[in-house]
């Protein structure tokens, strides 16, 4: 088995983790595979929190811009989310 599947694997199992018992449980499975995540979970959660994509809904004239841009019209503008 190649590193990046185990790579794929562990990043599933975090995300798994985090989505079934939120950060705390993630880090606790990070640990228990010696993965040095001691973090200030309150920093982690306002990242997550900015970065999200549901704090930022693109403007249509964002999305037209983009599509400017890029010479390339999205037919389904929503897959641009």
């Amino acid at each position: 088995m190649g590193s990046k599947t185990i790579s794929n694997c562990v990043e599933a199992l975090i995300g798994a983790y985090y989505v079934g018992g939120e950060l705390t449980a993630a880090l606790q499975l990070m640990k228990w595979l010696g993965i040095d995540a001691e973090l200030d979970p309150s920093l982690v959660d306002e990242a997550i929190r900015t970065a999200s994509l549901h704090s930022y809904i693109p403007k249509a004239k964002e999305i037209e811009v983009l599509q400017s841009k890029l010479s390339y019209k999205f037919p389904i503008k929503g897959l641009v989310l």
